[in-house]
């Protein structure tokens, strides 16, 4: 699968699903670092690639804005770090 990283998530992911056979694409290290979330979400979608975030906001823009995509996964947690957002992505 591919994976495409908001800025907002833990870079120790990148190695986690690479291990497990994954291509991850990594915002920050593009010059597309720091542009709005709609331009980054279409970026994910150009790469065919699953969104994973933990802004809250997706859960309101994506579904109004895209009739499809390839996937996105909001990482919402009341303290968020990142111990706890890789936990719960990797469900340990």
């Amino acid at each position: 699968m591919n994976f495409f990283l908001d800025e907002n998530f833990p870079k120790s992911a990148i190695v986690l699903l690479e291990k497990q056979g994954h291509k991850v694409f990594d915002i920050r290290s593009t010059k597309y670092k720091g542009c709005n979330d709609i331009f980054i979400f279409k970026l994910a979608q150009q790469s065919k690639a699953i969104f994973l975030t933990t802004d809250k906001d997706f859960l309101h823009t994506i579904p109004h804005l895209f009739n499809s995509y390839y996937g996105i996964i909001i990482i919402a947690l009341r303290k968020p770090n990142r111990e706890n957002i890789i936990g719960k992505l990797f469900l340990h």
